[in-house]
This record gives C-alpha cells, structure tokens and sequence, in this order.
C-alpha cells in the first residue's frame, strides 16, 4: 500500500480527472486510471482504490455525496464491490449512498469544497480520513456518529421529504412545510424485510398487492420532528389502520411504548441468528 503522502498526492491529481469525467458523462476505471496517473495498471489497481478512497473521504468531510466511488469503476464496469462493505451499518446504507453517488450533480463549489478538505487532510491516510469523521474507536458515541455519517451520504434532499410520514394518505394541503427530514429507502426495506409481511404490532398480514409483496407501511416510533432517530431500531412495519392509530388515536403515547418493545425483541431475534 503506498504511502500517505502518496494516496494524498494521487487523490489530488486524480480530482480534476474525475472532475472532467462526470462534466463529459463518462466512466473510467481502475486501470485507465492508473495510466493516466503514471503507475503500474497490473500491480497498482489497490493504489488507485486508495485514492478513490482518500478523495470520498474528503467528499464526506465536504458534506457531498462521494465523487469516485460511481465515475472510477473497477475492471468489470462496476462500483468496487468491497466499498462500504465491511460493516452491518455500512451495507445497510450502501445502494443509497451508490444511488445518490450516480443521480448527484456536481457543482464547482462543491468540487472546490472536496479539493479544501483533501489539502486539510494532507497528513491523513485513505483509512485515517475516514476514521476520523466517527471519532476515537473508543468513544461511547461512536457507532451513532458513524451512523451519521453514512445516513447524510445516503439522503437526498430533492426525493426523500419524509416530513409527512404517512405518505400520500394525508392531503398535502394540509400541511404547513416548515421542517424538512430525509430517510433511507435502505432503512424502510430492511424493516420490510423484517417484517415478513406482517405488521409487528398487531401480526395482522397485510393485503396482497398487484406485484405479489404484501402492503405494509413504515412508522418511526419517535417522530423525526422530536429527534427520533432513522435506525431500524426506531421504525416499525404496520398495517395501515394501527399506522393511523399511532399518529391519531387516544392511546398514541401506549402504542409508542408497546412498539418499542416489538421492535426491540424481533432485533434481538435477527441479531441472533
């Protein structure tokens, strides 16, 4: 693995190739890249993933959506199948952070924004850029932090409005918009999955739907607007009228509690198998 002041050094000359590739709605790949950046395009692929890294990581410090990680493709045309690979919070973010990558139009400050904080982290490696976005590996707040991180890459903005949590079943006149939150699909999907089908309050199946999957919808036990966390540990599957219930009915405020517990015990049921 090369040197940090190389990974540094090759972060910052693969930029502006980067740059000009997405401005030309073009791809490149490992080893196109290598060439273009002088080194080996048989031994030195791994040194080109560690720049795709180091420049990301700067990505993430600028509050951007990655650069790289969907213009430098491996040797089959792909995104790095080991990217955001190597943790249950990283998989589970994974395809959204991959999708906003794709869709992200990039704008000369933010490209200028993700050059300042590649020449800020200098001294930093493709490891190290990142680490230090979640603070000390020790820290209690650790994991919530990393969690964070993964969850800003993968929202966006213009799709993802979950400031109305039950979707379209409210008229949208009625609602003042003064506060805007932003979910993950990956999130609603793996509390579907979870689910099986059946809402986890009251184990009612939820009718069929014209494509064979059973209707269900998601339900964030603590609201966004009161600081409730977009986790699978704070979002529920229900059917549609326990779903009304939990914003409208007079035991609101019991159900909360009751759901708490549901979704605690199927986690637990997940995490030991």
């Amino acid at each position: 693995m090369p040197t940090t002041e190389t990974q540094h050094a090759l972060a910052t000359r693969l930029l502006p190739l980067v740059r000009e590739a997405r401005f030309a709605g073009k791809k490149l790949n490992f080893k196109d890249v290598a060439v273009k950046l002088g080194r080996d395009p048989k031994r030195d692929i791994r040194v080109v993933a560690a720049a795709c890294d180091m420049l990301d990581g700067a990505a993430a410090w600028a509050k951007v959506p990655l650069l790289a990680l969907t213009t430098v493709m491996n040797t089959a045309g792909k995104v790095n199948p080991s990217a955001f690979d190597n943790d249950e919070i990283q998989r589970l973010y994974r395809d959204d952070i991959i999708r906003r990558s794709w869709d992200h139009n990039f704008t000369s400050a933010e490209y200028e924004a993700i050059a300042t904080h590649l020449s800020r982290h200098a001294s930093s490696s493709r490891i190290s850029i990142w680490e230090s976005l979640f603070g000390p590996k020790d820290a209690a707040d650790r994991k919530e932090k990393e969690e964070g991180v993964f969850r800003l890459l993968a929202w966006d903005p213009g799709t993802n409005d979950a400031i109305d949590d039950l979707g379209s079943a409210l008229p949208r006149s009625s609602i003042r918009q003064t506060r805007h939150f932003f979910r993950s699909e990956s999130i609603r999907s793996a509390v579907l999955d979870r689910a099986q089908g059946r809402c986890e309050h009251c184990g009612q199946l939820g009718f069929m739907k014209s494509d064979g999957v059973r209707y269900l919808e998601t339900h964030h036990i603590i609201r966004l607007a009161d600081d409730g966390r977009d986790t699978v540990h704070n979002v529920i599957a229900l059917c549609p009228g326990d779903h009304r219930e939990a914003h409208f009915g007079e035991r609101a405020e019991t159900l909360e509690e009751t759901m708490e517990a549901k979704v605690k015990a199927a986690n637990a049921v997940l995490d030991a198998q």
